[in-house]
């Protein structure tokens, strides 16, 4: 029998919260971190910082691999969010001629672990998408797929690639990769990416586009973020973005 690969329980007392939005931001994908190239990025990222008198921003998401030099035994790459903190520290000032102990603010964050980015192993794999999103907490949207058009089907008004919602199902076979399995309607949709002007563009289910896959004059990769959107939506598919630009 199948055994449906559902994320972890929920590793906080708390969900998200509906009025944590994401303002329209330009990120930097730079080796293994994502940061914001602007201070409008995360509005908690630039209080935790403020708070803590620190000019030097904070990442906001993490992989555990430089993507651009994976070999080809790798197929699996971890993404992590940087939930900012601010933490108070002890540190000793000189008082009237003597050192005393004061506290301190510092900004720090706390790494949280959202997904697993997997590409099937092109020999082996039959599943109809070229990298999945594997889930590993409740806290996301659950498990995502990027699946591209068949060729022919592509026109100037299609999307080049759909990102969807999935389920996953292990085979019987222990070693056996697991197999994506999705219904294809609306429903199921969260974004879909054309390509315009040797960029791609991300457009939501309403037809707002709400990024842009850029790159920089430096040749790192942007991520132009242009729609304000609800936190749990962007731990999703603004990773989709990150591997759509790293695969």
């Amino acid at each position: 029998m199948d055994d449906e690969l559902e994320p972890p329980p929920y590793d906080g007392p708390e969900r998200y919260d509906p009025s944590d939005m994401v303002q329209p931001a330009i990120l930097v994908l730079a080796g293994r971190l994502v940061h914001a190239e602007s201070s409008s990025s995360s509005s908690s990222s630039s209080s935790a910082s403020a708070a803590a008198g620190s000019a030097a921003p904070l990442p906001l998401y993490e992989l555990d691999h430089d993507v651009r030099f994976l070999s080809r035994a790798e197929h699996k790459v971890e993404f992590a969010r940087h939930e900012p903190q601010v933490r108070m520290r002890m540190r000793m000032r000189e008082r009237a001629g003597a050192a005393a102990p004061e506290p301190e603010p510092e900004a720090t964050s706390h790494r949280r672990h959202l997904f697993n980015l997997e590409c099937p192993h092109a020999l082996t794999s039959t599943s109809p998408f070229a990298f999945f999103l594997t889930s590993v907490s409740r806290r996301t949207l659950g498990h995502v797929g990027l699946k591209k058009r068949r060729k022919g089907a592509v026109t100037a008004a299609a999307a080049d690639f759909k990102v969807l919602r999935i389920g996953r199902r292990r085979t019987a076979a222990a070693t056996a990769p697991g197999v994506a399995v999705v219904d294809e309607d609306d429903e199921g949709t969260l974004f879909e990416i054309t390509r315009a002007d040797g960029r791609h563009e991300w457009w939501d289910h309403d037809g707002r586009r709400v990024a842009i896959d850029d790159a920089a004059d430096d040749g790192r990769r942007r991520i132009i973020v242009t729609t304000a959107l609800p936190r749990q939506q962007v731990d999703g598919p603004r990773r989709d973005v990150v591997s759509a630009v790293v695969a």
